[in-house]
């Protein structure tokens, strides 16, 4: 015993750096990071859908750049981070998003070129397109566009659009439409320009292209602040429609064509 407590005392410090290596490690391998206040804080994660070029901000600060598209993945401590997804080309989206302690949360931003590609149409796509055009209306609360899965009645009244949760069998609305387990009908957009146009934005179950004046801009479904909000393209007398693929037309004085986005 004698013999041991000397050689205890001298490598007391290097036992006791060791086990906090140790403790560190393992805090991190379990999502642990150092949070406000100076205490471990445990990490939820954010999975954000990305074309090649994009870089990503996270509360001001750099923390990705993509060379490839695909899903990245973001550690963020738990609470409210304000995310930036800048793309050349694009106008930049923001949102602000709750992280949670040990949860996953996937976001696939609202991309729209600052000049989108329009295509020409000719011969029988002139015609499809005219046809689509002309068969488009703005939604109503007896014939809404379903979006969010289907989960989400989206209409116009009074010059508002508004968005009614479906909780049909099979259902989960989205969670802005939702409180403590009660939904309610939510005013998405209240514009002071009459609208033209609603139509669901192609490829996505979380966007519209809205008609106003002679502009068309994207916006969010979620009315939540930052709300995305961004103009797609302005023309002299321009009447939007959208075909049966998904993709927008456009018939503006004597040309009609497609838009990319």
């Amino acid at each position: 015993m004698e013999r041991v407590l000397p050689l205890l005392r001298k490598y007391l410090f290097l036992i006791v750096l060791i086990v906090v290596i140790l403790g560190v490690t393992a805090a991190y391998l379990e999502g642990y990071r150092v949070g406000p206040g100076i205490r471990l804080s445990r990490v939820g994660t954010l999975t954000l859908n990305l074309p090649a070029g994009a870089t990503v901000y996270a509360d001001q600060i750099l923390r990705n750049s993509t060379t490839k598209a695909g899903a990245i993945d973001i550690e963020l401590i738990s609470g409210s981070h304000s995310i930036i997804v800048s793309i050349p080309g694009d106008y930049p989206w923001s949102d602000l998003v709750a992280v949670t302690s040990g949860k996953n949360i996937q976001l696939s931003p609202i991309l729209v070129p600052n000049k989108p590609d329009a295509t020409v149409l000719t011969d029988s796509a002139r015609t499809d397109a005219l046809n689509a055009i002309a068969s488009t209306t703005i939604p109503s609360k007896t014939n809404p566009l379903r979006l969010e899965g289907g989960c989400a009645a989206v209409y116009v009244s009074n010059n508002q659009i508004i968005t009614d949760a479906v909780t049909a069998s099979g259902c989960t609305p989205p969670v802005y439409l939702c409180i403590d387990g009660s939904c309610a009908s939510t005013i998405i957009y209240s514009p002071t320009i009459k609208l033209s146009a609603v139509l669901p934005y192609p490829g996505r179950q979380d966007a519209l292209l809205v008609g106003l004046g002679n502009t068309l801009y994207a916006i969010a479904l979620d009315p939540r602040s930052p709300q995305f909000f961004a103009p797609v393209l302005g023309a002299t007398n321009p009447i939007f429609g959208v075909l049966s693929n998904g993709t927008l037309v456009v018939h503006n004085d004597a040309s009609v064509f497609s838009i990319k986005l």
